[in-house]
């Protein structure tokens, strides 16, 4: 079972993180959407939007590495 104030932190963790997520500009938006929501691979993102893989990862390295960042500030 949860304690309240665990689900409090959680939450406001979400909160933090989708912030965070809608700071990115929109093609890191779109990369961490499709690859951790709908669950594509680098490859196939790739497809969709006409770039490498090689791309893909750097795109998704850099989000992740602004996300970390921001949530360091915000938590």
């Amino acid at each position: 079972s949860v304690q309240p104030d665990e689900h409090i932190v959680k939450n406001e963790q979400y909160k933090a993180l989708a912030n965070s997520i809608k700071g990115l500009k929109e093609n890191e938006q779109l990369i961490i959407s499709l690859f951790y929501q709908d669950g594509l691979t680098f490859t196939e993102i790739g497809q969709v939007l006409g770039l490498t893989t090689s791309r893909i990862s750097q795109i998704h390295k850099k989000a992740i590495f602004k996300l970390r960042n921001n949530l360091k500030e915000a938590l």
